[in-house]
């Protein structure tokens, strides 16, 4: 049996939390240091994914709360000590609807091209 996703996300919408605002780094520069030959890089992680992932994410929220609607859950369980993944649609008791599917159908399930 494929374990259900639903044992560990709730059945209920899920919210969505607004993106962050910007934040301004804060540079402090000393006039009087040598800067000749040489470059700084400063990596920072946003404070909030890109507007592009939180609408993928929204999207994705949106078919799972469809497909539970439906009473239906895509199962993922991971076969051949973790070189592969297995998919199929459940009910949502676990019960198996769908043959075992690409891992790529994820995404056309996702998309409501199920």
């Amino acid at each position: 049996m494929i374990p259900s996703i639903a044992a560990y996300t709730p059945a209920t919408p899920i919210e969505r939390a607004a993106p962050a605002a910007p934040t301004q780094p804060t540079q402090t520069t000393d006039a009087s240091a040598p800067t000749s030959g040489v470059s700084t890089s400063v990596d920072t992680i946003p404070a909030s994914p890109p507007s592009e992932v939180l609408q993928a994410m929204g999207a994705a929220s949106d078919r799972y709360d469809s497909l539970a609607a439906q009473g239906k859950h895509v199962g993922l369980e991971v076969v051949d000590g973790g070189a592969g993944v297995k998919v199929q649609v459940t009910d949502l008791q676990g019960n198996v609807i769908s043959p075992p599917l690409p891992p790529s159908s994820v995404f056309d399930i996702l998309d409501g091209k199920d």
